[in-house]
């Protein structure tokens, strides 16, 4: 029995001596910008990954700054019990006053700190002729196809339920009955 416990307190003695020389390993914030290339007067959401720092308690929100807000500054709230903040803005309605600007692509920078001092920072990119969606959305039955055909519609869904009322009697034959 000796053996056994000598290794084992020479396995938690060098264990301890890792952890106490190992620096602490954490990890840079990430941020990113969706959608890609955002037109004047669209919208952004900023997703920023922080490091918790082994802190207890996070704020329920951090907020990111940058000159391509509408609003000049950004609130970031906390998703759930993680360390992810995700917040969404209107990106400034005029992107440039200067002539000649027309269908160019610009980059603004986003940037904040998470809760434990960090700096994070994010790109949103900018291009005056990019579509913004605006007006109502076409969905349901038929809702992506421009000339839909509701008698096509009524004869694909009856094609359907023969299908399935004869795979269910097939399924329902016994294997006496086969011959």
């Amino acid at each position: 029995m000796r053996p056994v416990s000598r290794t084992l307190v020479g396995s938690a003695l060098s264990a301890m001596a890792l952890g106490v020389a190992a620096p602490s390993a954490s990890a840079d914030p990430s941020a990113s910008v969706s959608p890609e290339v955002v037109g004047p007067g669209g919208t952004i959401t900023v997703t920023v990954m922080c490091d918790s720092g082994h802190r207890a308690v996070l704020p329920s929100t951090v907020i990111g700054y940058g000159q391509v807000l509408a609003k000049g500054s950004l609130s970031l709230n906390r998703q759930g019990g993680t360390s992810t903040y995700r917040g969404s803005g209107r990106v400034i309605a005029q992107l440039s006053g200067r002539a000649g600007q027309a269908g160019r692509q610009a980059e603004w920078g986003i940037e904040g700190r998470c809760p434990d001092g960090k700096r994070w920072s994010a790109t949103a990119r900018t291009r005056a002729e990019a579509k913004t969606p605006h007006g109502k959305m076409r969905a349901g039955v038929g809702g992506s196809m421009e000339r839909s055909n509701t008698v096509l519609i009524a004869a694909g869904g009856a094609a359907l339920a023969v299908a399935g009322c004869g795979g269910y009697l097939l399924m329902r034959r016994s294997p006496d009955e086969e011959e």
